[in-house]
């Protein structure tokens, strides 16, 4: 399994750039490929076999912005990106039920001020 080394956070989503060797056999992504699930520390998205961690504290990010975009790096510059898929947002939100149960509702950013 692939991890993006960093996720920047960006107007309509999220950046993620990962090793350029590690995307060569990577192909087209569909919808289809797409998985979320409870990780540690919050989401993990799967597009086949790339990992994009998603802290805790940006799923509620995620639900109204929710295009990913992979961008391949290699040793001197990030090149343009090969993948951007806008996330559906039901499946975020049913995600980010798990995330809360996982935490023992109400997960770490979402407790009750009153």
């Amino acid at each position: 399994m692939k991890t993006a080394i960093k996720c920047l956070v960006v107007s309509d989503g999220f950046i993620c750039l990962v090793d350029r060797k590690e995307l060569e056999d990577l192909g087209e992504v569909e919808k289809k490929d797409v998985v979320m699930e409870a990780g540690p520390g919050g989401l993990v998205i799967k597009l086949k076999d790339v990992c994009i961690p998603i802290p805790v504290d940006y799923v509620d990010y995620l639900v109204e912005n929710r295009n990913i975009s992979i961008y391949p790096f290699g040793l001197d510059y990030v090149e343009e990106p090969v993948i951007t898929l806008e996330l559906s947002r039901d499946a975020i939100i049913e995600a980010r039920a798990v995330l809360k149960l996982v935490y023992r509702y109400p997960y770490p950013g979402t407790e009750s001020t009153g």
